[in-house]
C-alpha cells in the first residue's frame, strides 16, 4: 500500500512540474509574442506621419485606426499621381518619407475658415484638417478612421448615405458628383470656449460642399463607371465643411451691401435693416407683416424651398444664390444666412433672423415680376420746359377788341374824376415800336454838362 502511495504522489508531484512548466512556457510565449506585437505596432506607428510626441501616445487600436486611413490616403494619392506599378500602388515611397510640416499648412487651414475632409463609401473619416479641433473641440487624431455616423445627428444619416452613393435609380435623373448639403456634428465647445465631455455634446451645424471622386482603372475620375461599364467599387467624398455664424457671434461688422432682418416663424417681416431702403428700394415700415417668399424670383422657388426646409429641420442654413426682387423692378443676387432663435426658458423656435449678403447690382430693371414692385412714374418732360419767351412787341402792343374788357373797375365816387374817365380805353397801338426804328441813345453826358 505504501508503494502504491508513493507511486501516486510521485505521479502528482510530476503531473504538477509538468503543468507548471507549461505555464511558464506559455506565459514566456505570450511575453514574447506581445513583444513581437508591441514592435510591429511601434514599427507601424514609426510609419505615420506624426510627430514621436504624438505617435508614442497612440494605443495599438489608435495605430491600427489611423494606419488604415493612411493606407487609403496613399491609395488616393499613389492614384491621382499615377504612382503605380502593374495596376498597384507603390505604397513604398511614402512609408519611408514622412509629411513633411510646412511653413504655410496654417496658412491655408486660416483661409479654409472651416475645415477639410476625406470620406469613404462606407462613411469612415479618412482624413480631417487639424484644425478641425477648432470647430468640434475633438483632435484630429480621435476622428480619423471612425465612423462620421457616430458623430453626426441621426436624423441626418440617411442624407449622408445620399451623398456617398454612386448608385442611381433607373427612373431617377443622373447623379451629381457635386455635393451641397447640411449636418450636424457632435461638438464639444461650449458658447464660453469651455471643453465638455462627448457625452454632454450638443449639435452643430455645419455646411459641406465637395465632390466625390471615382476611381477606376485610369486613377480617380469624376465618372461613376469604370471604362469597362462597371459602377466602381471605390470612391472617396473630398470637401470642405464650414461652420454657420451664429448672428449673435458674427464678428466682422456688417457692409453697405448687407443688411439684417428678423422674422417670425411663417417667414413674415417682423424686423429690418434700413440699408434696405438703398439697396432694394423697399422701407422698413412697408416690409413689416409681408412674407419673405413673395420677394424672390418665381424660377428660384426650389432654391427657396429646400433651404427653408433645412433651416426648420435643422436649426441653420445658408441659401443658394436667387435672385431678391427689387422694389422699383429688377431683381439682385443674394445669399442668405438663416438661423432660428429658441425661447432662453423653454428652448422652443421663437424667430428666425437671417443676414441677407448683396451678390450683384440691380438686374432687368424695367421688369415687373411680382406684386410687391411698382415701376417708377414716368415724368412728363413738357411740363419742365419753360415758357416761351415773347420777344416781339406785336402781340403786346396789339389793337383792342370788343371782346377785351372794358379797363379797371372804378369806384362810384371816382367815376367823375378827371384822370379816370367812364369813356373807353384809347388805342395804345400807335405807341407800339415799328419795325426797323433807330434806337435813339439818351446824352446823359449833355444834360451833366447844363448842370
Amino acid at each position: 500500500m505504501r508503494d502504491i502511495r508513493a507511486r501516486i504522489i510521485g505521479k502528482m508531484a510530476e503531473v504538477c512540474v509538468n503543468t507548471e512548466k507549461r505555464k511558464e512556457k506559455s506565459r514566456d510565449a505570450a511575453r514574447c509574442r506581445r513583444s513581437k506585437e508591441s514592435e510591429v505596432f511601434v514599427e507601424l506607428a514609426s510609419c505615420l506621419p506624426l510627430s514621436d510626441s504624438v505617435s508614442s501616445q497612440l494605443d495599438k487600436a489608435s495605430i491600427m485606426r489611423l494606419s488604415l486611413s493612411m493606407l487609403k490616403i496613399y491609395n488616393m494619392l499613389g492614384a491621382v499621381n499615377s504612382c503605380t506599378i502593374n495596376n498597384e500602388i507603390d505604397i513604398k515611397p511614402f512609408m519611408e518619407k514622412k509629411i513633411k510640416e510646412n511653413t504655410y499648412d496654417h496658412l491655408h487651414q486660416k483661409a479654409l475658415e472651416g475645415f477639410a475632409y476625406i470620406l469613404a463609401e462606407e462613411g469612415d473619416i479618412v482624413y480631417l484638417t487639424e484644425n478641425v479641433s477648432k470647430f468640434l473641440g475633438l483632435p484630429q487624431m480621435e476622428l480619423m478612421g471612425q465612423s462620421i455616423y457616430d458623430f453626426t445627428h441621426p436624423c441626418d444619416h440617411d442624407e449622408i448615405k445620399e451623398m456617398l452613393t454612386t448608385r442611381q435609380n433607373p427612373q431617377q435623373s443622373p447623379i451629381s458628383n457635386t455635393k451641397n448639403f447640411f449636418i450636424r456634428v457632435k461638438c464639444t465647445l461650449t458658447s464660453k470656449g469651455r471643453n465638455v465631455n462627448l457625452k454632454s455634446a450638443t449639435y452643430k451645424v455645419f455646411r459641406c460642399s465637395g465632390r466625390l471622386l471615382t476611381k477606376n482603372s485610369n486613377g480617380f475620375s469624376d465618372s461613376n463607371v469604370d471604362p469597362s461599364g462597371n459602377p466602381s467599387p471605390f470612391h472617396y467624398l473630398v470637401g470642405i465643411a464650414e461652420p454657420i455664424p451664429h448672428p449673435s457671434n458674427i464678428e466682422v461688422p456688417l457692409d453697405s451691401s448687407t443688411f439684417l432682418s428678423k422674422h417670425s416663424m411663417d417667414m413674415r417681416f417682423v424686423f429690418c435693416d434700413n440699408r434696405i431702403k438703398e439697396l432694394a428700394g423697399y422701407t422698413c415700415e412697408e416690409m413689416i407683416g409681408q412674407s419673405f417668399y413673395g420677394f424672390h424670383h418665381g424660377l428660384d422657388s426650389d432654391v427657396i424651398d429646400k433651404a427653408f426646409k433645412d433651416l426648420f429641420a435643422k436649426g441653420q442654413v445658408v441659401t443658394g444664390f436667387y435672385r431678391f426682387l427689387v422694389r422699383t423692378g429688377g431683381y439682385m443676387w443674394v445669399v442668405t444666412q438663416a438661423t432660428v432663435i429658441n425661447n432662453s426658458r423653454t428652448q422652443k423656435p421663437q424667430s428666425v433672423v437671417c443676414v441677407h449678403y448683396i451678390l450683384s447690382g440691380v438686374e432687368d430693371p424695367r421688369s415687373i415680376l411680382s406684386h410687391v414692385q411698382s415701376p417708377v412714374p414716368e415724368i412728363d418732360l413738357s411740363a419742365l420746359i419753360p415758357l416761351k419767351v415773347e420777344l416781339s412787341t406785336e402781340n403786346i402792343f396789339a389793337p383792342r377788341v370788343k371782346d377785351m374788357d372794358k379797363g379797371y373797375f372804378l369806384p362810384p365816387e371816382m367815376n367823375s374824376s378827371i384822370m379816370f374817365r367812364n369813356d373807353e380805353t384809347q388805342d395804345l397801338s400807335y405807341l407800339a415800336p415799328s419795325a426797323g426804328g433807330e434806337s435813339i441813345p439818351l446824352a446823359f453826358d449833355s444834360c451833366l454838362g447844363h448842370n
